[in-house]
């Protein structure tokens, strides 16, 4: 299963989502600062998706970070390891499903 995975998609992978959690995390924190509310619908609609974004990448964390008090180094350490969580997980859905594609498609050549 691993000898098929594609290590570039991978990489491309997680580095979108670290620059996703990075701008979702930044956003939100300037959202709950106050400085990035100037009434516009097209600021407000980009804010709301980056801070569902981050939401959504760093929920695990949310539930630890809630529950418990740890180090900012450790905090980023998690977003880290869920960047690449996500991309482990999108990479091997992608393998999976082309390979059983390919294996329906061997199939019906038969």
């Amino acid at each position: 299963m691993l000898k098929d995975i594609n290590y570039i998609r991978l990489l491309l992978l997680m580095f979108l989502f670290l620059v996703f959690a990075t701008l979702g995390y930044f956003i939100s924190f300037g959202y709950e600062e106050g400085t990035l509310d100037d009434g516009s619908i097209i600021v407000s609609f980009i804010v709301a998706a980056f801070r569902w974004l981050f939401i959504l990448i760093a929920f695990p964390v949310w539930f630890v970070f809630e529950t418990s008090f740890f180090s900012a180094t450790l905090y980023f350490g998690i977003i880290l390891f869920d960047c690449l969580f996500y991309s482990l997980l999108i990479e091997i859905s992608l393998t999976t499903f082309k390979r059983y594609k390919l294996k329906k498609r061997a199939s019906l050549i038969k």
